[in-house]
């Protein structure tokens, strides 16, 4: 999840739904390309905003 929060810091990802894109066609930084739920990123995401 720390190269979840990196790339959308680093590569100014606008949302929850192009990150989770970005994901699975990709990988993100040191990780793979990876299918992970929107709602687990969204509440990744809500989590570290808080």
């Amino acid at each position: 999840m720390v190269a979840a929060v990196l790339t959308l810091l680093w590569r100014q990802v606008p949302g929850v739904q192009e990150l989770n894109r970005l994901l699975a066609r990709e990988g993100l930084l040191w990780c793979g390309v990876t299918k992970v739920a929107q709602q687990s990123l969204f509440s990744l995401i809500f989590s570290i905003s808080c």
